[in-house]
């Protein structure tokens, strides 16, 4: 008898837990936007945009490091990231959606690779 309550307080308690993972999950906005820097040199004025116009900028970062960006996608839109090294034929925009952000790698010679 006291094995089974035991169960059902676990299950109980499971069940509540994961109803309250749910909730906060639906009901808080994601926040996902990801600098990597993976060139091997510290790269400068790195900016990230959300469209309309929501940017924030980063002096510097360095090599193997990651930058975790403050902005809060609260629409659907528009990203771009640009940095002082980067020629304009590499720059990175990208469609995010609320609760999916965007990581972006700067690799070595300036170029990006991004991942959702």
């Amino acid at each position: 008898m006291i094995s089974r309550r035991i169960w059902l307080t676990a299950f109980l308690l499971l069940g509540l837990l994961r109803l309250a993972a749910l909730g906060f999950s639906a009901f808080s906005p994601v926040v996902d936007l990801q600098v990597l820097n993976r060139s091997g040199a510290a790269v400068t004025g790195v900016r990230v945009c959300l469209k309309p116009g929501n940017c924030v900028q980063q002096p510097e970062l360095k090599p193997n490091r990651t930058w975790w960006v403050p902005l809060k996608i609260t629409d659907d839109g528009g990203a771009v990231l640009t940095f002082d090294q980067q020629a304009a034929s590499q720059r990175s925009s990208t469609y995010i959606t609320r609760g999916m952000g965007v990581h972006w790698l700067i690799l070595p010679g300036g170029r990006i690779q991004q991942k959702q």
